[in-house]
């Protein structure tokens, strides 16, 4: 009987119990007790069935609260397929909102991509959004998985399958709606480490923010769906900005879910951090004492094996089961820590170095790049010297100089006339100025790329120019980590990236990036310079560098402990990847500059006094 109360308990679990190192004490480890311990994912410990009861319950009643929610989501899709299914005249199939995975909305997403290809205008903004949708959605459909069972997950994949399905049933395509759809997915990806750490440790106060993260992009999702039912047919997607009450809501909404989010990620660096704690305290302290009720060693047995087999050091990563190998004992089985999480890896220059060279970096390159720059000046006409006096003088290169307390990013358009400029671009020669300066000052790691030095914009066989852009400047932060004597780990490359990262892979090279600049100690000053990048936009390498300059635009808008100061500079003027930064944070020089005497002096003193 009361094992199988324990079975009970085991199947009324809302998800799989991931961590594998309590699954192991749970279901192989037999106590001389009537009613054995079960685990508490909550508390993270072994407690009598009745607790564990008592815990679920508590679990459960806490996810009951957001039923009216999610019902009046359901409500408002149900009323959107109607809608659909009068326009098209009986065409439309229905979603079956209550099963609605991720994998579905995916397949929605690639058919209505497909469908849109080659068609003009509105219709192409629609797709950049879906590409969105499709790229960086990795950690938000592992997020959805931590959720309860039901139909919790299937609540939010409604919402995405109904929209992309429905857009790729009309001709307009309100931009905005679908902007806000993929900033949702956009805005977990930076919270990947948390989705880890719950998924081993879903303890109450991690469930409790987790529950408000759900509730706030409930209610992003309500206020979507809301704009769908209450618009006439001709309506359907109007643009969001005729319907100011609507995009208020929705943008605080959204507002609402990054506060959470980032809520989230502080929360459960604290929970991994009090787990150490625990895991390594007492763990070989006496078990029994001589007042102790039978029932309380079972639990304390179990719970005092359980954090002796979480921190050897022979066992694997994430708690997870694996057999020893030959060199230990055979036939055993263990399970595994997750102190590869708490600490850093032990700094190793060489493995920095080993994947330097498989990133082709040559310092050496860096340095003449930097100086066939900083000799423009030499050869800079008039109009040349004056255009780059204007970049020195304006307010909004003085302020992102002067930031250093947050991230920020600045895009300056000379708006030269190509065709009748000859030479290198003037703004080339205030960047390589600048570089200089923040090398000189010591206080930042600084990374630059002149785009106007590599022009061999052909495919070769180590990989496309934005991908050698990306691994030259790791190299270049890489080169400066192991400088300071910075941690280096490349532990988050398995070798299958290791080899993508060898042949120059852009997507493994940009999440690598990512990966290092979140590694410097906090408060580091990152400056990254990138010069006439503008030169990419206008081949077939468009797609390309626009998918680096979301992602590091992101970096400045979402990160919390490092200064990335991004900036991008162009002779003309650029195109779409313009749209991933704000109005304040773009600097368009005058069609027409004046020359000053002192225009050269300026630009080389840049810094001084």
């Amino acid at each position: 009987m009361e094992n199988n109360l324990q079975e009970e308990f085991r199947l009324a679990r809302s998800q799989r119990v991931a961590n594998e190192a309590a699954m192991f004490v749970e279901n192989n480890v037999v106590l001389a007790q009537p009613q054995p311990p079960v685990y508490a994912e909550q508390l993270d410990r072994f407690v009598s069935v009745e607790e564990g009861r008592r815990l679920q319950q508590i679990s459960a009643e806490l996810w009951k609260e957001a039923e009216a929610e999610k019902n009046k989501l359901f409500a408002l899709m149900q009323q959107v397929q109607l809608k659909l299914s009068k326009k098209s005249k009986g065409e439309y199939k229905p979603v079956d909102l209550k099963t609605c995975n991720w994998g579905e909305v995916m397949y929605e997403v690639h058919a209505t991509n497909q469908s849109w290809k080659g068609l003009p205008g509105s219709m192409s903004k629609g797709r950049k959004c879906l590409e969105r949708l499709g790229q960086d959605s990795g950690a938000f459909q592992a997020w959805l998985g931590i959720l309860p069972a039901g139909d919790y997950g299937a609540s939010i994949c409604g919402v995405f399958k109904l929209a992309v399905g429905a857009a790729g049933r009309y001709v307009e395509v309100e931009e905005s709606i679908f902007d806000a759809l993929a900033e949702l997915p956009e805005i977990m990806e930076d919270a990947r480490n948390y989705i880890l750490i719950y998924q081993d440790y879903p303890n109450q106060s991690l469930e409790r923010k987790t529950f408000d993260l759900y509730l706030a992009i409930l209610k992003s999702l309500n206020h979507i769906v809301q704009f769908f039912a209450d618009s006439a047919a001709k309506k359907f997607f109007e643009p969001i900005a005729k319907q100011k009450n609507y995009k208020s809501g929705l943008t605080k909404s959204l507002e609402d879910v990054r506060k959470h989010t980032s809520r989230i990620k502080v929360a459960a660096q604290q929970c991994l951090a009090a787990r150490s704690a625990n895991i390594d305290k007492n763990v070989i302290e006496l078990l029994e004492k001589v007042d102790t009720l039978p029932e309380e060693i079972g639990e304390r047995l179990a719970q005092k094996l359980y954090r002796l087999l979480q921190s050897s050091t022979l066992f694997n990563n994430k708690g997870h089961v694996t057999e020893l190998t030959d060199e230990a004992a055979p036939n055993s089985t263990i399970v595994g820590t997750t102190k590869h999480l708490l600490e850093p890896a032990t700094y190793n220059t060489a493995v920095a170095e080993n994947l330097l060279e498989l990133l082709h970096y040559d310092p050496v390159f860096a340095s003449r790049s930097l100086k066939t720059c900083l000799e423009i000046g030499d050869k800079l006409d008039d109009r040349g010297k004056a255009r780059a006096s204007a970049m020195v003088d304006s307010d909004k290169l003085r302020i992102w100089l002067a930031g250093d307390e947050f991230s920020s990013s600045l895009l300056v358009n000379g708006r030269c006339d190509i065709e009748a400029t000859e030479g290198q671009s003037p703004l080339s020669f205030v960047d390589a100025q600048l570089v200089k300066v923040f090398e000189r000052n010591g206080q930042a790691l600084v990374i630059s790329y002149f785009s106007s030095l590599h022009r061999d914009i052909e495919i070769s066989s180590q990989g496309t120019p934005t991908a050698r852009m990306m691994a030259y400047l790791i190299g270049g932060l890489l080169t400066q980590m192991v400088a300071r004597e910075f941690e280096v780990d490349v532990s988050f490359l398995t070798k299958s990236d290791r080899k993508k990262v060898e042949n120059l892979d852009l997507d493994t090279l940009c999440i690598a990036f990512r990966e290092f600049t979140m590694q410097l100690p906090a408060r580091t000053v990152l400056v990254c310079v990138l010069d006439e990048i503008v030169l990419y936009e206008t081949s077939y390498l468009a797609a390309e560098i626009d998918a680096i300059m979301r992602r590091l635009t992101r970096l400045v808008t979402k990160h919390t402990q490092v200064l990335f100061k991004l900036l991008v500079t162009s002779r003309g003027r650029s195109l779409d990847f313009q749209k991933y930064f704000r109005d304040k944070d773009i600097l368009d020089l005058p069609a027409d500059v004046e020359l000053n005497d002192s225009a050269m002096w300026k630009v080389q003193n840049i810094g001084e006094g």
